[in-house]
């Protein structure tokens, strides 16, 4: 973090940072490191690129799982401002909408990645006319999946999200996005889909062993110990004790 300050005021941003966008495609990279992007997807509607403006400011935050409560950091934040154009005024549902698994492969030029996405909008997708709430619930949880072993846990955190979209009431989804967060070091919101599955589904011990995780985590060992003890008065033999 120290050195990207540094860098920062010592370098203008736009020697540091580069810009590609056209009107419906949007990449942001480091410059000398083009085919790894930061940003790379299509926007939820079209803009006008010639306006895009990019300036450093700062932000705070609190600092999640710090021992004093309140405690906060102040950051600095590269805003990126993007103008719509006349046709796409309103709220977007996505402002970017990107395939973390594509993002993550070496990418050329926009202009390639746009003819891929064309390319691959062509071909024929799956016939999802009778799929249920369930189905498209586990569509998505397959991605999440993925992304959890390939060690990307924000996106699987993502994809958990969208699948708990369909099927909300899911206390198992519910508590894989919780360990996603907890990998992720969002450990308050880990905490609180543990809750949200433990109330759920009470009987279940590894929404407690979840629980406790969470607890660790944002140094609470007391409750932590009493969500253990907990989960193994239910069922002391579970898998999630190994």
């Amino acid at each position: 973090q120290s050195t990207l300050d540094e860098a920062i005021q010592r370098t203008p941003v736009y020697n540091i940072f580069g810009i590609d966008c056209s009107e419906q495609y949007f990449k942001l990279f480091i410059r000398g490191d083009e085919s790894s992007p930061v940003l790379l997807g299509r926007l939820g509607g079209k803009v006008v690129p010639d306006n895009t403006l990019m300036e450093v400011s700062t932000f705070t935050r609190e600092v999640e799982g710090h021992r004093v409560a309140g405690t906060t950091e102040t950051l600095p934040c590269l805003d990126i401002t993007l103008v719509k154009a006349d046709d796409s005024l309103g709220e977007w549902e996505e402002v970017l909408s990107s395939d973390p698994n594509m993002v993550n492969q070496p990418q050329g030029s926009l202009e390639d990645f746009q003819r891929e996405e064309v390319r691959r909008q062509r071909e024929p997708s799956p016939d999802r006319e009778d799929w249920t709430a369930e189905d498209w619930a586990e569509e998505q949880k397959a991605f999440a999946d993925n992304a959890f072993k390939e060690g990307n846990y924000r996106d699987a955190a993502v994809y958990y999200t969208r699948a708990l979209r369909y099927t909300p009431k899911n206390e198992k989804l519910l508590s894989n996005r919780s360990v996603a967060y907890l990998k992720a070091s969002r450990f308050q919101l880990a905490l609180d889909d543990a809750i949200a599955a433990e109330a759920l589904e009470p009987n279940w011990p590894k929404v407690y062993f979840r629980k406790a995780q969470a607890l660790l985590a944002l140094r609470r060992p007391e409750e932590a110990v009493m969500a253990l003890v907990q989960g193994q008065g239910l069922d002391p033999n579970d898998a999630c004790w190994e």
